[in-house]
């Protein structure tokens, strides 16, 4: 089945909405989408080094959770 696709800025949005909604993640302002991958099964992801010193423990760990419920749903348009 394929997924529907979406570009760069819908994905670094739906990310932030939903770990903003955990509350969790309340002052987090950005997440970096990469990709396209299009020999993977997964055609995105986020930068996960250089995240900052002040990025909780359990942000982290939705922004993580989030992604990958997200990445079943949806993949990197080309843009």
């Amino acid at each position: 089945m394929a997924r529907e696709t979406k570009t760069r800025g819908e994905l670094q949005k739906l990310v932030l909405e939903e770990a903003r909604k955990s509350g969790k993640c309340t002052a987090r302002t950005e997440v970096l989408v990469t990709g396209p991958f299009p020999s993977r099964e997964l055609t995105w992801d986020i930068m996960r080094r250089n995240r900052p010193a002040t990025l909780s423990a359990d942000c982290a760990a939705e922004i993580d959770n989030v992604v990958r419920r997200l990445q079943v749903m949806f993949d990197l348009s080309g843009d």
